[in-house]
């Protein structure tokens, strides 16, 4: 089975070769310490092959070595052992060498690239499909890795992709018909997607209206538009003339839009790497904009451990003893303390939809209704939330916190009960005689 080794992120797609100096080659023929130039003696050019396919030797096996140490099947223990710094720096040097040394890349990938005849037509060649994004790369964030300045680009791969990211569909070229309106479709599709998978695993407490509202605060248009300000995005980007002077939230939303394309375009040019490489620019980027909430949730105490996450990336099946016990959300305890035979507990809709006036999101507004115990269609309390399962259980948790009408529905739960089990005893005995 081919292994599959982790992406090469690293800095952020930085175009600087590693400088390698000149050798020096002295040699001595006889008394003369003048060293023969080069083209004038066969000798001379056998050496300078032999050296360098010496070096090229050296090279390859410095290659091979990092793509072993970077194997993603086991590199969980090198991560604990190293941190994430030297493992970026490893990935930076193999991407590097692999650039300077384009003959050392795999066949196999040369042949992959190669294996489409020219002669095919073009609606018939197999797309470069980018990889889907690796657990690896998406773990939780942390306190501690919030940088204090933005995380380098990284580099889009191919140029005509680079183009298109700064320039308007009118002034695209018939070419190839790319703009940034169109990639800005694909990148929003990643960025949705990455950022939820941090989002679960860094608040698995959290519902998913929570959820939402902190991925909205990433990837709103203003984010969005700020991060390409700091980048410098709009002093490249060719725009229409009537556009140009645009009002604020036009301009707000085109440079929302370039930054999202430029996410495309870094992974629709590495389709092996892009997404991983995209994944660690964006999650230290992403965690200067929620600092605030990184910490908060670092400082209630571990994480909650759940099996959706337990399960990533292991083969073993997760002993169900060692994860703590699951606490009853608060519709089931409400359940549990009043509910019984022929009483019923509802949730619905109090109040109509509205607007969050501080996220734009949605805010539900849900009631508590109980029907039993003398009661009928009795409002137990409401909660709001940007999702109707999140209002439901803050309408629980207000029921469950007016401990005078609980106390009530408790005794006559208790005298039900109990008044239950003797007719369940007496029908059991005289079954039996």
């Amino acid at each position: 089975m081919h292994k599959r080794k982790y992406d090469e992120y690293g800095s952020g797609g930085s175009n600087q070769q590693p400088k390698h100096a000149k050798g020096k080659a002295h040699h001595n023929h006889g008394s003369s310490s003048n060293s023969v130039p080069i083209g004038q003696n066969g000798k001379q050019y056998h050496h300078m092959e032999s050296s360098a396919s010496s070096n090229t030797g050296k090279v390859a096996k410095l290659l091979e070595a990092l793509d072993d140490a970077l194997d993603e099947s086991d590199l969980s223990e090198l991560l604990n052992e190293v941190g994430q710094e030297t493992i970026n720096q490893c990935i930076n040097l193999r991407t590097n060498l692999k650039k300077a040394n384009p003959s050392l890349v795999s066949e196999a990938k040369v042949a992959a690239v190669n294996a489409t005849p020219s002669s095919e037509p073009r609606d018939k060649i197999a797309p470069n499909t980018p990889k889907a994004p690796l657990p690896l790369s998406l773990t939780p964030w942390s306190a501690a890795e919030i940088p204090q300045t933005i995380p380098p680009l990284p580099q889009v791969l191919d140029p005509t992709l680079e183009e298109s990211v700064f320039i308007h569909r009118a002034l695209a070229l018939k070419a190839h018909n790319l703009s940034y309106e169109r990639l800005e479709w694909i990148g929003d599709a990643y960025i949705q997607l990455m950022s939820s998978l941090i989002i679960a695993q860094t608040f698995p407490e959290f519902m998913p209206g929570e959820c939402s509202f902190i991925r909205q605060l990433l990837v709103k248009n203003s984010t969005l538009a700020d991060y390409a300000h700091k980048y410098g995005f709009p002093a490249k980007v060719r725009l229409p003339t009537e556009l140009q002077n645009g009002s604020e939230k036009d301009l707000t939303k085109i440079w929302g839009d370039v930054f999202e394309a430029y996410v495309a375009a870094v992974i629709l040019s590495d389709p092996e790497n892009g997404v991983s490489r995209c994944a660690a620019w964006l999650k230290p980027l992403w965690s200067m904009t929620i600092a605030k909430e990184i910490r908060l949730a670092e400082a209630k105490g571990p994480r909650l451990v759940t099996p959706m996450w337990t399960l990533l990336g292991g083969s073993k099946p997760v002993d169900q003893s060692t994860l703590p016990k699951a606490q009853l959300n608060p519709k089931e305890r409400l359940a549990n303390m009043i509910g019984s035979r022929g009483v019923k507990i509802s949730y619905r809709d109090a109040a109509p939809e509205k607007k969050d006036p501080k996220t734009k999101l949605p805010l539900f507004t849900v009631g508590c209704y109980l029907d039993g115990w003398g009661e009928t269609d009795k409002q137990l309390g409401f909660g709001r939330g940007h999702g109707k399962k999140d209002a439901g259980f803050k309408a629980a948790e207000q029921a469950l916190a007016n401990k005078k009408l609980m106390n009530l529905y408790v005794e006559k739960k208790k005298l039900f009960d109990a008044q239950l089990k003797l007719e369940q005893e007496a029908e059991e005995q005289q079954n039996a005689a």
